[in-house]
């Protein structure tokens, strides 16, 4: 007699696509690109100002896509905050 019996693995929440980085990671990082395509005709006439604007961009969303506290990103961790200051808080006197 055998018996067949099926054991629910746990998966993660987000797999792992690129690098370690799930897909809501990865969206940040083309957004940093796309908005560096789109800074470098528009800025300033110096290169250094083009690349200082680029360096500042990139780390911004190179940080919005791989820095974690908690499990939760950056992005998480600001919409977590924005809903509770935007939830109606009411004064409880002792």
């Amino acid at each position: 007699m055998d018996i067949t019996r099926v054991v629910p693995v746990p998966l993660s929440k987000e797999p792992a696509v690129l690098w370690g980085l799930g897909l809501k990671d990865l969206i940040w990082l083309a957004l940093g690109v796309i908005l560096d395509l789109l800074l470098w005709p528009h800025s300033a006439k110096q290169m250094v100002d083009h690349v200082v604007a680029i360096i500042v961009l990139s780390g911004a969303t190179v940080a919005l896509a791989v820095l974690r506290y908690q499990d939760l990103s950056i992005p998480a961790w600001c919409l977590i905050a924005s809903r509770f200051l935007a939830s109606p808080k009411r004064y409880i006197p002792y």
